[in-house]
């Protein structure tokens, strides 16, 4: 070739390269037709434009002076491209399905060609005909095939090909089976499904998979992103067609959702049954405005369904006001109470020393606690923070009149508050007859007047029962219990529990000893050691989560039915090795002690010291029992990875927790 063609041609490509970045830029701001014009331009720019032939069928050789049915100029293919993207825009299939052929022609190791061929032939059929799609089917087996013998075989876009050809099984099962996979699926997932497939949208949109409704924040900054207009209108009344049975908001301040819009969500949905609302989420700005206990309480219970069953309200404020009656209240009485058959009632995250619920002072002066929908409740939890003075302050004796028919309550971190008339000292009825199972955790009496009337009755028939192991407690408040209940009405409370499943006695200061401690914390264990016997000897005692320590386990060992306990778990005791890096005495008769236990399947093992742990692991694991699970949570590194191993071909299961998780009651015969 000739230094002057030379030149022309360089010409020629610098003239088609202008072109088309012109033509992109045209494409970009939405001029479809100026850029279709310019692309065509391009891809007339030829050494010989009297012979160019690539307006038809793509049946003839490019005449760009290849010579080949493939064409090698990039400009040429790019052209191409431009003007099948153009033909898209204004809706013209027929020519942009020619074009993306010629498409392949030139570059049969181009992948563009291709996926553009199918996409026409899909936007052509809206139906997703079988032929259509098997038609597709076949574009994407030949490409994949020309790329890899012809193309780059690392080339991204062969991903994009292989993941086309993937059978769409989802499409192909039964709804029903559709749906229980979608079920396992987050809304924000759900979403995303819509966007894959007409089937997918379908299925995506399905009343049952917006039953159970979501909202959580998982955005990292601290910004407030309220709801768009309209979307929570969408997904309730369109999606759920509410017909939601639960909804759960994490973050109402992150949110912006106030007591106005609570309102107006909870009237729109006439079938909810479960109810979970926090406050704010831990990632939540400190400067937001804080959303009030009271308020969000009061538009639940004005508002929510009648049906509405479950009730968790977290991170929450609860401000106690100068005249001890919050303003949301007021008057309360001439308004309707639509939630009447409430079951289940947990607060959490309180954060002030405020009183607050029924067995509240400034609720009780408004009558709140003789309001239905505390009459059929059988759950309650309350839960303060972690700080003494900011405890949810709570008066039992007010709780048990609100709430009768209670059969499981757990009180952490509260603060007992003494009967109204300040008698402390007065036996007042501070039990549920229905109560089986009883949790108190850091459960503190704030109050000058020691009485029994400040803490819960312990009933003969609880199953399940977890308490401070604290000879305050039970020297202290429990024997002035006794003592009031015998000085009124001429009998002790009760001889014990029947029915007893569950022991867990926590928060037990091993480091304290003296006399008049030891004195009273055998008083105690005597007390407890009455109150389970008949429950095991009746065998229904299975389950024991307590402190070791040498009183413990002698008084224990004097009712203990020990062939009868299935889970043990020994929450503290204070081991150390010896001298040559062994196990110590007190660590031994941890050991010992469980050996005694012959029937015992699930182990708890929470040492003071770590080293001491990871020996006690390694001897249970060693010794053959019927032991198939073990709680520690002492192992890491090297040493978990090791008894992960060893457990596993033994045959047991080691778990990392804090505690023995709590045994599930089983409903007793009617």
């Amino acid at each position: 070739m000739s230094s002057v063609a030379l030149a022309s041609s360089n010409i020629g490509r610098r003239d088609q390269e202008d072109i088309l970045n012109h033509a992109r830029k045209l494409y970009l701001t939405n001029s479809i037709r100026s850029a279709l014009v310019q692309d065509l331009n391009a891809l007339s720019l030829s050494t010989n434009p009297d012979k160019l032939a690539m307006y038809k069928l793509a049946t003839k050789s490019c005449t760009c002076g290849s010579g080949m049915v493939a064409c090698k100029v990039a400009h040429h293919i790019v052209a191409v491209d431009g003007i099948v993207a153009c033909y898209y825009k204004l809706e013209d299939l027929d020519k942009a399905y020619v074009y993306a052929s010629l498409h392949v022609i030139l570059a049969p190791e181009a992948p563009e060609g291709y996926l553009r061929m199918a996409k026409a032939l899909r936007l052509m059929d809206t139906s997703q005909s079988p032929a259509t799609m098997s038609r597709c089917t076949w574009i994407y087996h030949q490409a994949i095939e020309s790329i890899l013998t012809y193309g780059n075989k690392a080339h991204k876009k062969l991903q994009v090909l292989r993941s086309l050809l993937r059978k769409d099984i989802i499409s192909s099962l039964p709804t029903e089976l559709r749906l229980d996979i979608f079920k396992n699926l987050s809304h924000t997932d759900v979403c995303r499904c819509m966007r894959v497939s007409k089937a997918w949208n379908e299925v995506s949109r399905h009343v049952d998979l917006w039953k159970d409704l979501k909202f959580v924040k998982r955005w990292a900054s601290q910004t407030t992103r309220p709801f768009r207009p309209g979307i929570l209108n969408d997904i309730i009344t369109r999606r759920a067609r509410n017909n939601s049975t639960s909804l759960a908001i994490s973050g109402m301040k992150d949110f912006d959702i106030d007591g106005v819009k609570l309102r107006t969500i909870l009237r729109v949905l006439p079938r909810l049954e479960s109810l979970s609302l926090r406050g704010w989420h831990a990632s939540s700005p400190a400067d937001s405005p804080e959303i009030r206990l009271n308020a969000v309480l009061c538009a639940v219970l004005r508002n929510a369904s009648p049906g509405l069953k479950k009730l968790h309200l977290g991170n929450l404020l609860s401000v106690e006001h100068s005249d001890g009656i919050d303003p949301v209240f007021r008057d309360w009485s001439s308004e309707p109470v639509m939630v009447q058959g409430l079951q289940e009632l947990t607060i959490s995250g309180v954060e002030s020393s405020s009183s607050l619920l029924p067995g509240s002072n400034f609720l009780g002066r408004v009558n709140l606690y003789n309001i239905a929908p505390w009459q059929r409740l059988e759950k309650l939890m309350i839960q303060g923070t972690a700080y003494f003075l900011d405890g949810a302050s709570i008066n039992l004796s007010l709780l048990v009149t609100a709430m009768p028919a209670l059969k499981d309550v757990s009180l952490i971190y509260c603060v007992s508050l003494p009967p109204e008339d300040g008698s402390g000292a007065r036996f007042t009825t501070t039990s549920w007859n229905d109560l089986e199972r009883l949790v108190l955790q850091w459960f503190f009496v704030f109050t000058p007047t020691i009485g029994g009337s400040i803490v819960p009755q312990l009933s003969p028939g609880i199953r399940s029962l977890e308490l401070p192991f604290t000879h305050e407690l039970f020297y202290d408040y429990y024997k002035s219990l006794e003592d009031e209940h015998f000085n009124t009405y001429g009998e002790p409370v009760h001889t014990g529990f029947e029915r007893l499943e569950h022991l867990r006695l926590s928060e037990y200061l091993l480091c304290q000893s003296g006399s008049r401690h030891d004195r009273e914390m055998s008083d105690a264990l005597a007390w407890l050691v009455q109150l389970i016997s008949k429950s095991c000897s009746s065998g229904t005692l299975r389950s024991l989560d307590i402190p070791f320590e040498s009183n413990v386990q002698g008084a224990l060992d004097q009712v203990l039915v020990k062939d009868d306990i299935r889970t043990l778990s020994c929450n503290a005791f204070d081991g150390h090795l010896n001298t040559l890096g062994l196990l110590g005495r007190e660590d031994e008769a941890v050991l010992a002690w469980l050996d005694t236990f012959p029937n015992l399947t699930t182990v708890g093992v929470f040492p003071e010291d770590t080293e001491v742990g990871k020996l006690m692991i390694a001897r249970l694991l060693a010794k053959g029992s019927m032991i198939n699970t073990i709680y520690t949570n002492v192992l890491t590194g090297r040493y978990r990875d090791d008894a992960l191993e060893m457990a596993a071909k033994k045959g047991i299961r080691l778990i990392h927790a804090n505690r023995v998780p709590e045994p599930e009651l089983e409903p007793l015969p009617k």
